[in-house]
């Protein structure tokens, strides 16, 4: 009764040569998968392959092999259309997927053209029940009054409720997120949209003075994963985008991990 869905894995068969030099027709270890048994906690799992990560084969079932001896016209789209899951050490052989072993989005590098995994995803956990605000102390009975109506005693001011600390603070008083103003917003893990996919211009070893403006009038927020309904407030962190170096000296627009923050999600008790 088994429907042939890749649930029990399933493979592209791939012209390589064995060990002993000769070409034969063989199994793609390195793409092999269950299908897309990602977590609805993130849609784009649940409609992208699933590379095998740490139980792939030889550790051989990662990004980098999506377009491991590509050569067509779409690297973007063929990177992007997988994920990596699990990619924890140490997950029994009979996983079977959902990202509780810690999943990862494969993201195409425009500027060196590499398929690299994005942040570690798990599936959303509840949110947390808020605290209950602390019962104001009873108040105390009335002295006695020779007057027939004694005067009622105030009722204490409620306590404020903890939660209000932890209150996100609106994005024109915090200076630490003051980088946002006037620049495009990029989704980072909401989407998978990062700086990189901002630059639409090859990786050089040249300085390009146009280059720099265009990459370095974006931000990313979030970085984090986050649940639905996040209000892109930075409390995902958020960081601006920047024209830089790689280890190979092309100029590449990535996250500046230098200003990288949660905004000012300080306490008012030190304002």
């Amino acid at each position: 009764g088994y429907a042939f869905d890749c649930t029990g894995e399933c493979a592209p068969c791939v012209y390589t040569t064995n060990d002993d030099g000769n070409y034969i027709c063989k199994i793609d270890n390195a793409l092999k998968t269950t299908g897309c048994a990602g977590t609805p906690s993130h849609p784009a799992t649940t409609t992208r392959t699933r590379l095998m990560g740490s139980l792939g084969a030889g550790g051989n079932s990662y990004c980098w092999t999506a377009l491991d001896g590509y050569d067509g016209d779409t690297p973007k789209d063929k990177c992007e259309s997988y994920f990596v899951d699990p990619v924890d050490p140490d997950i029994p052989d009979t996983y079977t997927g959902g990202c509780s072993g810690g999943c990862s989005l494969c993201i195409y590098n425009t500027a060196d053209g590499t398929c690299t995994a994005g942040p570690k995803l798990y599936p959303d956990t509840p949110e947390p029940s808020p605290l209950p605000s602390p019962s104001p102390a009873p108040a105390l009975p009335p002295s006695p009054s020779p007057s027939p109506s004694p005067s009622p005693s105030p009722s204490p001011s409620p306590s404020p409720s903890p939660t209000s600390t932890t209150a996100p603070v609106a994005s024109h008083g915090c200076p630490a997120t003051a980088f946002r103003d006037g620049k495009t917003h990029v989704t980072g893990t909401h989407d998978n949209m990062w700086c990189g996919g901002t630059a639409e211009y090859p990786a050089s070893p040249e300085f390009n003075e146009e280059h720099k403006i265009q990459c370095e009038s974006h931000y990313v927020d979030p970085i984090l994963p986050v649940p639905n309904g996040y209000a892109f407030d930075c409390t995902g962190e958020c960081a601006p985008c920047v024209y830089t170096t790689n280890d190979d000296g092309n100029y590449i627009c990535k996250i500046d991990n230098a200003l990288k923050t949660t905004g000012c999600a300080g306490t008012p008790s030190h304002p």
